[in-house]
């Protein structure tokens, strides 16, 4: 296209473009002057190397009343696959739209038709903001001043409010250009004009129209900025934009100010010249500290620039001068797009076509490439006065001019590279088939590619040409390829001790079990710890049986530690066989301590006590009174005991054959087994005394009366004292011979003693003559009282006449004592005996 008709299509525009004011002047006068001024002209072709771009236009405006018309000074706001915008011109009022289309072209929508006059906006030049499904912007005119406004409108296109209608003044601001800045449920702008010295303005304003407030007011000089033409760009709790003029050299500013309006500063005031630019006409852009943004003039060939600055207004450098002509673009109206380390952009004029270029240059000023040229016409647009949207390796845009009508403008789309699975089809991005990729970065201009069928990995299988994850829990070989048919998964069915733990089956800790056959896809399950039995001890989580001999009761975990077990050691009465403790035989013994983990061992037959017997091959005592010899085998048949029988002089005392006391007696032949018995106490007979508990005889000549108990205390018998004219024969008094005397008092038990003088039998018989003395048959020397053994004249009775034991009165001597005379020999032999036996039985 050469460049008069390029002046004459700008040319046609300008009555309608009358109305921005400074914005006509410039963009006008720009575009004139690249046209006619500019001696690089267009010689590109479109085939050439900086042309080898995927170029699309997405939408052709078409002007009132049905479709929007000139898109001046805003980029497209991109929101997942759809593309949102304002037109200055166009729509049912010919006063600017809201439209949305698709990234791939389709679902072009007005969604808004500027109406103007005091309820309505109009002419917006800017960009939208959005937020959730709410979209925000602002017309340059309209509203109750017809100094234009701030409104929403939902982005199915209903719901639109006025939030704000500006009303200039020292008070407020007026004619907005730019976008609003969303934080929240506040807005925050610029107005090209109004405020204190009508300057310009930076405001909020609350989503819901509520809190307006002026957060600054330019005052212009070299101290201050004046005549914001661009947006704000929002940082943590910092904004920041740029005027254009202002500053120490009157050419423009950058600024910042928080959002409450305190801590304004100016970061840069431009200088212009070769080193420097000047009139920033677009916004900045912000990456971490660092700010980049155009100058429209100013640079090396004073036909504009790109720098950066830190956010403290330290480090600041021009990183590309722009030169202009076809190699080069110029006077850039918008603002750049930041993408990792590569800033992008467009200019307004230069490029093959003197229409404005795209370009990109690294955040350190290297790499700068131009990427297209745009040619005007019906195929392309032109004379870009905004800025791009990135999305990974592709580019948004919109034009003023171009298009169908060369007067409507363009939505376009520029491909730096092929995205992932796309492949190269004629100089074209063309999708993969559905089940096969490509990596991103294909060359569009370059020679055809192809995709490659993609081939699914272990656990996972294909739905619709995709390979999709196996549900958790189920599993596919890998090998699947996503251009053929669906398959499917099988699912995971977990194996003996394994458990299901988000769906995948993994082994139970040890020691503990679970059966096969859980569905990884199901719930998950757990494995139960096993549970050793008696005589097990765990070992290495497993459940181990004792060496034999060993003993541990049942309940150990599998899953715990390590446990062991204990020798078991027999008890009494049991013997080690096979290392077990075995019951002894009945009737056998041994003692408790062996330990069943040693050599076998046997038990001893038990041998019965005395006065045990066996019962059931156990010793038992006898009854009591009953007898057994030792030595019975209690391993043997029953034996029994035999009764006890007590012999002479014992008795039963508790089934005890007990001696008599001594004194007492008793017969033979008691059964100890019976009851008690006692003894009988000995009376001891006439002339017979106790000593040591038995009847003794009294020792001749001494008497003592029967009746004596053996059992009580020592007796004694009395001595015999013989009378007068008795004399002592044989321990016994004996009358003296008649005629003979002897004195009383002879003891019985001494010797023997004799009477003394004459004697004369008279044969007069006992109990005669009182005055015989004679003893017939006696022998005289036996009555002789003279010589020794006379009797104890003192032991001699006084008086009384004893009888003789048949009641009969017996002769007596003249002291009244009998004598034996008148009986002979033979009488006084048996007057003795009588004595003796009544002494016995006393």
């Amino acid at each position: 296209m050469m460049a008069g008709g390029v002046m004459n299509r700008l040319g046609g525009l300008s009555g309608k473009l009358r109305r921005f004011g400074f914005l006509a002047t410039l963009c006008v006068a720009a575009c004139a002057s690249g046209a006619d001024g500019d001696s690089e002209r267009a010689t590109e072709p479109l085939g050439s190397v900086s042309q080898r771009l995927t170029h699309t236009l997405l939408h052709i405006f078409a002007g009132p009343t049905a479709d929007g018309a000139v898109p001046i000074y805003g980029e497209p706001i991109l929101s997942g696959s759809t593309l949102y915008g304002m037109t200055n011109q166009g729509g049912a009022s010919d006063l600017g739209t809201v439209f949305k289309v698709n990234t791939d072209g389709t679902g072009y929508a007005l969604l808004r038709s500027f109406a103007g006059g005091a309820a309505d906006g109009s002419s917006p030049q800017g960009s939208l903001a959005v937020s959730g499904s709410t979209l925000y912007g602002m017309t340059y005119l309209g509203g109750a001043s017809n100094l234009g406004t701030v409104f929403k409108v939902n982005t199915d296109g209903t719901g639109y409010v006025l939030l704000r209608s500006f009303a200039g003044g020292t008070a407020d601001g007026g004619y907005p250009y730019g976008s609003l800045a969303v934080s929240g449920s506040t807005l925050y702008g610029m107005t090209y004009l109004g405020g204190a010295s009508n300057l310009g303005t930076v405001f909020k304003v609350n989503t819901d129209g509520t809190g307006y407030a002026l957060l600054r007011s330019f005052a212009g000089g070299t101290a201050d900025g004046r005549y914001p033409y661009g947006s704000l760009v929002l940082s943590g709790s910092t904004l920041y934009g740029m005027t254009i003029g202002g500053g120490a050299s009157s050419v423009g500013t950058v600024f910042k100010v928080n959002t409450d309006g305190t801590g304004y500063a100016l970061l840069r005031s431009f200088a212009g010249g070769t080193a420097d630019g000047r009139s920033p006409y677009g916004s900045l852009a912000v990456s971490g500290s660092t700010l980049y943004g155009m100058t429209n003039q100013g640079g090396a060939s004073d036909r504009g620039t790109v720098f950066k600055v830190n956010t403290d207004g330290t480090g600041y450098a021009l990183l590309r001068s722009f030169a202009g002509g076809a190699a080069d673009g110029r006077s850039p109206y918008g603002s750049l797009a930041v993408s990792g380390s590569t800033l992008y952009g467009m200019t307004n004029q230069g490029g093959a076509f003197n229409l404005g270029t795209v370009f990109k240059v690294n955040t350190d000023g290297t790499g700068y490439a131009l990427l297209r040229s745009f040619a005007g016409g019906t195929a392309d647009g032109g004379s870009p006065l905004s800025s791009l949207a990135v999305s990974d390796s592709t580019l948004y845009g919109m034009t003023p001019l171009g298009g169908a009508s060369d007067r409507g403008g363009t939505v376009f789309r520029v491909v730096l590279a092929c995205s992932v699975n796309e492949h190269v089809s004629a100089n074209a991005c063309v999708a993969c088939a559905a089940g096969s990729t490509r990596t991103a970065g294909d060359d569009p201009g370059g020679a055809n590619t192809s995709c490659t069928a993609t081939v699914c990995g272990a656990n996972e299988y294909v739905s619709s040409n995709a390979c999709v994850a196996c549900a958790p829990g189920s599993t596919r070989p890998a090998g699947d390829l996503a251009t053929g048919a669906n398959t499917a998964c099988t699912a995971t069915v977990c194996s003996e001790n394994q458990y299901v733990s988000s769906n995948a089956c993994v082994a139970c800790a040890p020691g503990s079990t679970r059966p096969a056959g859980d569905l990884a896809t199901g719930a998950n399950t757990s494995c139960t710890a096993t549970v050793c039995g008696a005589n097990q001890y765990v070992s290495n989580h497993a459940c181990v049986a004792c060496a034999p001999g060993g003993t541990r009761p049942a309940g150990d975990l599998a899953t715990g530690a390590n446990t062991a077990c204990t020798a078991a050691v027999c008890g009494a009465n049991e013997y080690v066989s096979s290392n077990a403790c075995v019951a002894c035989a009945p009737g056998s013994t041994r003692p408790a301590g062996d330990v069943a983990t040693g050599a076998d061992t046997s038990c001893a037959a038990t041998v019965c006590g005395v006065n045990e017997y066996v019962s059931n091959h156990a010793c038992v005592e006898c009854a009591a009174g009953g007898t057994r010899p030792a030595g019975d085998l209690a391993t043997g048949a029953n034996t029994a005991c035999a009764n006890t029988v007590c012999g002479v002089n014992e008795y039963v005392s508790s089934h005890t054959c007990t001696a008599c006391a001594p004194g007492s007696t008793r017969a033979a032949g008691d059964l100890a087994t019976g009851a008690d018995t006692t003894c009988a106490a000995t009376l001891c007979a006439a002339n017979e005394h106790v000593s040591s508990n038995a009847c003794v005889p009294c020792a001749p000549g001494s008497t003592r009366a029967a009746g004596d108990v053996a059992t009580g205390a020592d007796t004694a018998c009395a001595t015999t004292v013989c009378a007068a004219n008795e004399h002592v024969v044989s321990h016994a008094c004996v009358a003296c011979a008649a005629g003979t005397t002897r004195p009383a008092g002879d003891v019985a038990t001494g010797a023997d003693t004799a009477c003394s003088g004459s004697s004369t039998d008279s044969g007069a018989p006992s109990g005669g003559d009182a005055g015989s003395t004679s003893n017939p048959g006696v022998d005289a020397s036996a009555s002789s009282s003279s010589g020794s053994g006379g009797s104890d004249a003192s032991m001699a009775p006084t008086s009384g006449a004893p009888e003789d034991d048949s009641g009969c009165s017996v002769g007596r001597t003249g002291t009244g004592r009998p004598t034996t005379a008148g009986f002979g020999a033979l009488g006084a032999l048996v007057l003795v005996g009588l004595r003796r036996r009544r002494r016995a039985a006393a």
